[in-house]
């Protein structure tokens, strides 16, 4: 049976109760205890983040939060509640491993039945009353049930909430495949699946379906399995706010670096106190306080020492929405006497990979900037090369970097016929004594690597600004070990990233400016330069 609708009493006859008790707001903020941060069992009255939720929650949410907030002793007394007073339910909790499991089921459901007044307990016959379960039989073939496992299996569910989803991603990737793949499907459309979690890291399943959600316009009508994405930042734990006695941040460490964080974020000398505070708690570690307590979400999935590109000058990127055309976004028109650079990544075009396209105007002010972007998984190689002569055609007729590997080869076979601006590969043959050619280049671990790190100095440096939020995200987890990452087969998540960094390479290449090559010295014509050898 799908979960009523929002208020919507089905519950057993209570004699003697009044009618408030029809009223599930009312009861969640009147019936149930919990068990408090300081070890004492209170009434749970629902906190600005989760009645904020409430109001707004969709069938499917994703829930992105700092620590404190409470949202898996929400859920598991909100699916108590449903499970008492909704008929022939069956509600489950997953969470990353068995003691997190048993501290759900004991300190939060079991504990809100147990002090549950006697004469409600009376309505209910119980069961199943085992370290994992409680079913609830009504008297009438009807029963419902509250489950909280520590893995994913297939099953039926009318409600299903994933607690830290985000550590079980990083633990076990293959049980939070199978989250996905089985115990999610199994929920009817009309069913509601919740997942919440603090950042680990920037990368994952987690990671990866809350920018999708978060990046969906604002305005897009949702379908059932479409998902809603919250943001719970620090400034919603307002118990521990109002304990804060507020400090002048002028006798903080590093004040002026925290005067310029409550200037950008327009925070009260109370929450900037707060977040000092928090600092001086992680040792002073600033990624870890971003991670921790984030105040935005691109703060939430810092992870410090493994990534490529500076997590501080990802954020400063000024970014925008562009105009939407086809499977093109552009953030710019084409401006004569500009110098521009094409990168292309061909795909197989089945629905895996992106084929993707980045043009950069290397003399935007004030510093460089992506000013297209195609993206498709569904093009075939050949057709690509009419993307790629579409956008180099836009700009100038720019020159273009395709990557040759694999389907590659299609893609330049029918672009050679139709576009003469094509990046050549030229080597010298020491054994003929002669130069040879090749359109396109072919990628090995050192050329990515020397175009990688061509890029992460740019943009680390500040010289560079992309403005496509997707292409930010995907920099923000690109690693730095790149032998590591071809073994890596979430690579496909970087697409957009490798695109401008092809397109980048050809600063050295675009129009006007003559290069020298590293063996001879000598100089040659800027659409056809001799690869480093």
């Amino acid at each position: 049976m799908a979960r009523p609708k929002k208020n919507e009493y089905q519950g057993p006859t209570i004699v003697g109760t009044d009618e408030r008790m029809k009223d599930k707001p009312w009861r969640i903020s009147h019936l149930y205890k919990i068990k408090t941060i300081k070890h004492t069992v209170e009434r749970f009255v629902p906190n600005r983040a989760q009645a904020e939720f409430e109001e707004q929650r969709h069938n499917r949410n994703i829930i992105l939060k700092s620590r404190r907030l409470g949202f898996t002793t929400y859920e598991a007394v909100d699916s108590l509640d449903d499970a008492l007073f909704c008929p022939n339910v069956d509600n489950l909790i997953l969470s990353y491993d068995a003691p997190s499991q048993l501290d759900i089921f004991d300190n939060k459901v079991k504990l809100a039945w147990d002090n549950l007044p006697d004469v409600l307990q009376q309505l209910w016959r119980l069961d199943t009353d085992r370290s994992n379960k409680m079913k609830f039989n009504w008297g009438d073939k009807s029963t419902s049930s509250v489950t909280v496992r520590s893995h994913g299996r297939s099953g039926t569910f009318s409600r299903v909430h994933i607690s830290e989803f985000g550590k079980m991603c990083r633990i076990s990737p293959s049980d939070a495949d199978e989250v996905l793949s089985g115990t999610i499907q199994a929920v009817p459309l009309e069913g509601r699946v919740d997942i919440e979690s603090t950042a680990e890291g920037n990368s994952g399943l987690f990671y990866d379906m809350f920018w999708e959600a978060w990046n969906r316009p604002k305005d897009q009508a949702l379908n059932p399995v479409d998902y809603r994405a919250f943001f719970f930042n620090w400034q919603y734990d307002d118990a521990e706010l109002s304990g804060i006695v507020p400090l002048d941040p002028q006798t903080f460490q590093q004040w002026q670096k925290f005067k310029r964080y409550q200037e950008e974020h327009c925070l009260t000398d109370r929450e900037i106190t707060y977040y000092y505070f928090k600092w001086l708690s992680l040792n002073k570690d600033w990624d870890i306080l971003h991670q921790e307590y984030p105040t935005t979400p691109e703060e939430a999935f810092v992870s410090s020492g493994v990534n490529l590109f500076s997590a501080e000058s990802l954020m400063k990127m000024q970014t925008r929405e562009g105009e939407q055309v086809g499977d093109w976004r552009y953030f710019a028109d084409y401006k004569p006497g500009h110098r521009y650079g094409l990168g292309a990544d061909p795909s197989g075009g089945v629905g895996q990979d992106n084929a993707t396209i980045a043009v950069i105007d290397f003399d935007a002010k004030p510093r460089a900037e992506l000013v297209a972007l195609y993206v498709s998984d569904r093009i075939p190689p050949d057709m690509f090369a009419y993307e790629i002569r579409s956008g180099g055609t836009r700009y100038g007729n720019c020159v273009a970097m395709v990557e040759r590997n694999n389907h590659g080869h299609a893609t330049l076979a029918t672009l050679k016929n139709i576009y003469a601006n094509i990046w050549k590969e030229v080597k010298y043959d020491k054994e003929i004594d002669e130069k040879t050619d090749r359109l396109g280049f072919h990628a090995t671990a050192g050329f990515n690597a020397t175009m990688e790190y061509a890029l992460s100095t740019a943009i680390n440096e500040e010289e560079m600004n992309i403005p496509d939020k997707e292409t930010v995200q995907e920099l923000k987890s690109y690693p730095k070990d790149a032998m590591a990452r071809q073994k890596d087969a979430s690579s496909k998540h970087w697409d957009r990233a490798k695109a401008v960094m092809i397109a980048f390479h050809m600063l050295q290449y675009a129009k006007g400016q003559r290069v020298v090559t590293m063996s001879s010295g000598e100089e040659c014509d800027p659409f056809n330069p001799l690869a480093q050898f």
